[in-house]
């Protein structure tokens, strides 16, 4: 949605997640619907992790002046509701089942 504000106001409202009646990908996943995909297409969902939980968040200057101590907070904070949902993107680690 690159610079479409009003297109991405409008999908971010929409309940589905998508971009009007006709549109029928699915742009928008949180870690409930993410885990409920997954786990009806027969896998088990071991962990979700948020991935820049907190990096898209802080001026560059502090994040540049302490990458180790960011990287350890990420880290730290990567698997726990409520920051895990607050990240950029989710990685959600799944198996088939034995």
């Amino acid at each position: 949605m690159n610079g479409h504000l009003d297109q991405a106001a409008a999908l971010a409202a929409d309940p589905a997640g998508t971009a009007g009646p006709r549109d029928t990908l699915r742009r928008r996943y949180d870690a409930g619907r993410a885990e409920a995909l997954l786990t009806a297409a027969g896998l088990v969902v071991e962990e979700i992790h948020g991935v820049r939980v907190l990096a898209d968040l802080l001026p560059a200057a502090v994040a540049d002046g302490q990458p180790a101590a960011l990287v350890e907070l990420e880290l730290a904070l990567a698997a726990r509701p409520p920051y895990r949902d607050l990240a950029a993107q989710l990685h959600l680690f799944a198996r088939r089942p034995a």
